[in-house]
């Protein structure tokens, strides 16, 4: 099949949406589809991608269109549809950007079915910040997109539940996120960690935030709550990982001075590194107030760590049932108990490890996922374009 995918930008400092499309394209092109990822010229993608031959996902690059509407040129758009002509199939990512409305107008246009993956964009969450704004470009504009598609692609059945109000129609699949379980096959052990980061107290039992460093991810539950843990007399470090705004930052070692002074930040850690800091910590949380996925989880469970988080994750069922992570409610306290159950028991932990690890290998195996996306790709070329794509 050969599928376009759309996203105005990828960088993997972006977050996790960025992060589910480098897997999922690189996915469906390593298994033989025909993939290309349209999207702009000052986007980043892995090196691997530029080598030419079968197996490796197409970049179609445009010219970055100018904020604040970041609205396509008639020439990017003419080479969107030029790649979308050879389609069977346009996949685009996310609501709420005008690039987006005029890349579906396009394909319907061209008489071109599409899905569109929402990436949590519909959470009751996300519908609260600028509500009026998202209202009334919904009506306008999203309500028309989405009634067109062939399908919407929900990552987890919370998330198609809080959907469904704002979708004109029941073609809601659920599907999770393409997730490359490869490089978590023999996952680097602690010490490559600990050789880039002498700083840290290899000693110590320790307790990991890892996520773009904003303030829906709870972070400052989280150090208030290691704070809580450390005057219960249960004695852990603190490892802050993720890129974040200077202000922000600021204000988190403010407070981070306050409950637990000998917090380190440790900016963005990618790639094998990331990985070894997974096995080094005793415990993941993550305070979140919104995640339609969490891919953090999902490679947190690979490496064999717990996980502490709230259900403002949709899949917060799904982690609960693996047997590798406790579901707290968004407070301190929450937290605190949460992590010290953890930190107390380390026979536990080492079971939370291996069944959490387990089940993240048969959840997201490539054979698994593979056949249910190229499934959704079929019911939504069998849909065509919806009777409002006219």
């Amino acid at each position: 099949m050969n599928v376009v995918h759309y996203f105005l930008r990828v960088s993997e400092a972006s977050g996790g949406v960025s992060r589910a499309i480098y897997d999922l394209v690189s996915l469906m092109a390593a298994v033989g589809h025909e993939v290309a990822l349209a999207t702009a010229a000052d986007s980043r993608f892995p090196q691997a991608w530029f080598t030419s031959g079968r197996g490796t996902p197409e970049i179609v690059t445009f010219k970055p269109p100018p904020k604040p509407f970041e609205l396509l040129s008639r020439a990017s758009l003419a080479k969107i549809g030029s790649s979308l002509q050879e389609a069977e199939m346009l996949h685009l990512h996310g609501l709420w950007r005008p690039s987006s409305s005029q890349v579906a107008g396009l394909a319907r246009r061209l008489r071109k079915p599409y899905v569109m993956t929402i990436h949590g964009t519909l959470d009751d969450w996300s519908m609260r910040q600028r509500p009026v704004r998202k209202r009334i470009y919904h009506r306008l504009f999203e309500m028309r997109n989405l009634a067109a598609a062939g399908r919407i692609h929900a990552t987890a059945w919370a998330e198609a539940e809080q959907a469904r109000k704002w979708i004109p129609h029941g073609r809601i699949a659920v599907i999770p996120y393409a997730f490359d379980l490869a490089p978590f096959a023999q996952p680097p052990g602690r010490e490559l960690f600990l050789a880039a980061h002498p700083e840290v107290d290899a000693r110590r039992t320790t307790v990991l935030f890892l996520s773009r460093l904003h303030p829906k991810k709870g972070a400052e539950i989280l150090i208030r709550a290691v704070g809580m843990v450390r005057r219960t007399g249960v004695d852990c470090q603190l490892l802050m990982a993720g890129p974040g705004k200077a202000s922000y930052l600021n204000r988190l070692r403010q407070l981070a001075a306050s409950h637990v002074p000998d917090a380190l930040f440790l900016g963005m850690v990618t790639g094998e590194e990331k990985h070894a800091l997974y096995r080094f910590a005793d415990v993941l949380a993550l305070p979140t107030s919104q995640e339609n996925f969490g891919l953090v989880f999902t490679e947190s469970l690979a490496c064999g760590t717990p996980v502490v988080t709230t259900r403002g994750t949709d899949i917060w069922s799904e982690l609960e049932s693996s047997g590798g992570a406790l579901i707290a409610e968004p407070t301190a306290e929450a937290f605190a108990v949460a992590i010290v159950t953890l930190l107390s028991d380390s026979q536990r932990r080492q079971r939370m490890g291996r069944d959490g690890r387990r089940w993240v290998f048969d959840w997201l195996e490539r054979r698994k996922v593979v056949d249910r996306y190229e499934r959704l790709y079929r019911e939504a070329a069998a849909n065509g374009i919806g009777r409002t794509g006219a």
